[in-house]
C-alpha cells in the first residue's frame, strides 16, 4: 500500500440459517479477493464476521450474546434458501433478528448497506418440518422485498459470481479512498512551506514628477517645486586602467558563477535520466489500476485491455491474477451477458469458457 493512502477496515457482517454454509464459505472467499485485488489501490481491506468465527459462549439469551460480541458493522449481507431458522425470543429466527437490527441501523444512517439473497434452486421437502421452515422463508421473503431490493440466484454454485460485483462496487463506491481536495491544509509539507515564502513582487507607487524649471546659467541654481537647490558638479569619467581593472573582475566574477551553476545542475540533470525499469514498472502500475477500476465498474473490455497495456510494459502475477479473474466473472454471467462480452474480449485475444 502507498504511503499515506488512509486504511480503514469495513466490516462485513454475514446473516444466514445453516443450510446455506457453502454460500457464506464463499462470501468469505469474495472478500479475500477483493482484499488481493482492490483491497489495496482503495484503502479499503474488508473483513467477514460472523457468530461462528467472532463470537464465544456467554451467559444470556444467546442471539443477544452474539450480537453483543460483533460490535459494529459497516455492510449487512444476508442468504437464505430453504430453512429459516430457530425462534430467539425476539424473532422468529436469528437470521430476520439479525436483519431486523440492521435494518434499524440503515435507518438510523449507522449501517451503509444492506445486500439480502435468496437462492432458488430448486429443493425436495422431505417432512413437514421442512415444509414449513420454507413458508417461513417465503414470508420473511415477502417483508424484506416490501422494504428494498433483493437479489437471486438460480444454482447454489453461481453465489460467488452473483455477489462478487456487488458486494466489488459497494466497497469501492461507499467507502473508496476520496480524492484529495484542492485545500493548502492538504498538500505536502514541501508544498506548504514553498506556498508561505514566496511573495508577491512589490508595487510601487508615486506621484508624477513636478515640472522642474532649470536656468541657463553654469553653476546656477535649478528650481524645483519651488525650492532652490544647487546643480551637483558633473562626475569625473573613470581612467582605461580603471576600465581594464573592473573588466578583469567582472570577467572572474562571471567564471565563478558559471562553475557554480554548472556544479549545481549535475544533480538535477543526474535525477532526470530516466531509469528504464523504474519507468516501465509505474507503467504497469498505473495500467492495473485502471484495469481494476474498469473491472469494478463491469467494464470488462476495458479491463482486458488495460492488463495488456500492463502486461507490455512489465508482465508480473497480479496482472495474470485479475486477469483470470475478469475471464472467470464473465464466463458466469448470465446468457445473454456472457454473449455480449465474449465477442469483444475476443477481439482482445481472450477466449472466454
Amino acid at each position: 500500500m502507498s504511503e499515506g493512502t488512509p486504511v480503514r477496515v469495513v466490516r462485513l457482517f454475514a446473516a444466514s440459517p445453516g443450510d446455506v454454509n457453502d454460500e457464506r464459505s464463499k462470501l468469505a472467499l469474495v472478500a479475500q479477493e477483493f482484499n488481493s485485488v482492490l483491497g489495496e489501490s482503495h484503502g479499503i481491506p474488508v473483513t467477514v464476521i460472523e457468530w461462528r468465527t467472532h463470537a464465544a459462549p456467554g451467559m444470556g439469551r444467546p442471539e443477544q450474546v452474539i450480537l453483543d460480541q460483533l460490535g459494529e458493522f459497516q455492510l449487512f449481507v444476508g442468504i437464505m434458501w430453504a430453512r429459516f431458522g430457530s425462534p430467539t425470543g425476539v424473532a422468529a429466527s436469528g437470521t430476520e433478528e439479525e436483519f431486523d437490527l440492521a435494518y434499524r441501523l440503515w435507518q438510523e444512517k449507522r449501517l451503509q448497506r444492506i445486500l439480502f439473497y435468496f437462492c432458488e434452486e430448486p429443493v425436495f421437502l422431505k417432512s413437514d418440518e421442512e415444509i414449513a421452515q420454507f413458508a417461513q422463508v417465503n414470508a420473511f421473503r415477502r417483508k424484506v422485498e416490501g422494504l428494498g431490493l433483493v437479489w437471486t440466484y438460480k444454482r447454489r454454485d453461481e453465489f460467488a459470481d452473483v455477489v462478487r460485483p456487488h458486494l466489488f462496487r459497494v466497497l469501492i463506491k461507499e467507502f473508496g479512498k476520496p480524492a484529495l481536495a484542492a485545500d493548502p491544509a492538504a498538500a505536502t509539507p514541501a508544498a506548504r512551506a514553498m506556498t508561505a515564502s514566496a511573495k508577491p513582487p512589490a508595487v510601487l507607487a508615486s506621484d508624477p514628477p513636478a515640472p522642474v524649471e532649470v536656468t541657463k546659467e553654469a553653476g546656477a541654481a535649478v528650481v524645483s517645486h519651488g525650492a532652490p537647490q544647487t546643480r551637483p558638479a558633473p562626475a569625473r569619467r573613470p581612467g582605461l586602467r580603471v576600465w581594464i581593472a573592473m573588466a578583469a573582475v567582472a570577467a572572474f566574477a562571471g567564471t565563478v558563477l558559471l562553475y557554480r551553476q554548472s556544479e549545481g545542475l549535475k544533480q538535477p540533470l543526474a535525477a532526470s535520466v530516466s531509469n528504464p525499469v523504474a519507468d516501465e514498472s509505474r507503467k504497469a502500475t498505473a495500467a492495473l489500476d485502471r484495469a481494476r477500476a474498469a473491472y469494478s465498474e463491469g467494464d470488462y473490455a476495458t479491463a482486458i485491455r488495460e492488463c495488456g497495456d500492463a502486461r507490455s510494459a512489465a508482465p508480473s502475477a497480479a496482472e495474470s491474477t485479475l486477469r483470470a479473474q475478469i475471464l472467470k466473472t464473465v464466463a458466469a454471467l448470465p446468457s445473454p451477458d456472457r454473449d455480449y462480452w465474449r465477442p469483444q474480449l475476443k477481439a482482445l485475444g481472450e477466449d472466454v469458457p
